[in-house]
């Protein structure tokens, strides 16, 4: 009984600590009811990495590498090469099912979704210890005719890849495609 009891409290200790991985914080996704394609636009102005900025980060990084250059050029492709193309490639996955798909740099879409990453733990692995990245973003839905005012904003407060790969990029992007899969499932109960 004593063990029952103690199990019990450690379960709503648990069920406490759990909080949604996405919400919506502004406005409501209907509009886009019937929607097939929307642009996307990624804005990493404001983003933290760890407790740096990015340019303290990338400054920081890129002191330690053999060629600063080649890192810091490496860090700004990445971002477009591996993680916005994971995040997309994800979306489409999960929320082409309810009839929306999404694309950078397209001109005849009603909608834009803005995704700002606000937040980025790059995580680690030294072989025997690992942590995956973790990403917090805003993805803010507006109407091309109207950019200024937002239909919708939702936050995606956890999006935390599965696993932990040795490689720096390879973690992002795992933590991207997680953010991905949150925002085109979570679109799903709205439009369909």
């Amino acid at each position: 009984m004593k063990k029952l009891t103690i199990l019990s409290i450690a379960f709503v200790i648990m069920l406490g600590g759990c909080r949604p991985a996405i919400k919506l914080v502004e406005g409501d996704l209907t509009p886009l009811k019937g929607q097939r394609l929307a642009e996307v636009q990624f804005n990493y102005d404001n983003w933290k990495i760890g407790e740096m900025t990015e340019a303290q980060y990338v400054r920081e990084r890129s002191a330690d590498a053999d060629d600063p250059d080649s890192w810091r050029e490496s860090w700004e492709n990445d971002k477009t090469r591996l993680f916005e193309t994971r995040f997309i490639e994800v979306f489409n996955r999960y929320g082409d099912g309810h009839g929306l798909y999404i694309e950078k740099g397209v001109d005849n879409s009603e909608y834009i979704i803005i995704i700002e990453p606000y937040y980025l733990e790059p995580g680690f692995n030294v072989g025997i210890r690992s942590k995956p990245a973790q990403l917090k973003a805003k993805a803010i839905y507006v109407k091309r005719d109207n950019p200024d005012q937002p239909v919708a904003v939702v936050d995606i407060v956890n999006a935390t890849g599965a696993l932990a790969p040795f490689d720096r990029a390879q973690r992002i992007q795992m933590a991207f495609g997680q953010a991905g899969r949150l925002a085109g499932s979570y679109i799903g109960k709205y439009i369909d």
